[in-house]
């Protein structure tokens, strides 16, 4: 995670916000569908480790 901030930031850009999920977008090997959202997870990973994450990244202007 540290490469992508650093890299980020290194290219002059501003983080707002960071957040991680245990959810992934994609079944990565006897993951569980949640229904309801359309994700998958890790039944033993609830709220333990973060399987993706959303970045919002501005040019920053001083």
């Amino acid at each position: 995670m540290s490469d992508i901030i650093n890299a980020l930031t290194s290219a002059g850009l501003h983080i707002k916000h960071l957040n991680e999920f245990t959810e992934n977008f994609y079944d990565s090997g006897e993951m569980e569908h949640v229904e309801d959202k359309g994700l998958y997870r890790y039944q033993y990973n609830v709220d333990k480790y973060p399987m993706s994450f959303s970045l919002k990244a501005t040019v920053y202007n001083k």
